[in-house]
């Protein structure tokens, strides 16, 4: 197989298209930080699911976005 002698720039005419086909780059923004939350005011004990997975009550959700925001 050769190299293409014809190159379209369709795909880069415009930021919008140009950003879709662009390379993946990998940024704070792109991650996910699972919480998960149970009625009461205290925690309940980890998850039988998952080793390490806490439940955390809504206040203590709070607390916790605001220090992962930082």
């Amino acid at each position: 197989m050769s190299f293409p002698t014809h190159r379209p720039r369709r795909l880069r005419r415009t930021e919008a298209l140009r950003g879709l086909v662009r390379e993946t780059r990998l940024s704070t923004a792109g991650f996910i930080y699972p919480m998960f939350v149970c009625p009461g005011h205290e925690g309940a004990p980890g998850s039988q699911l998952h080793a390490g997975v806490h439940q955390q009550s809504v206040d203590q959700i709070v607390e916790e976005c605001r220090e992962s925001s930082r």
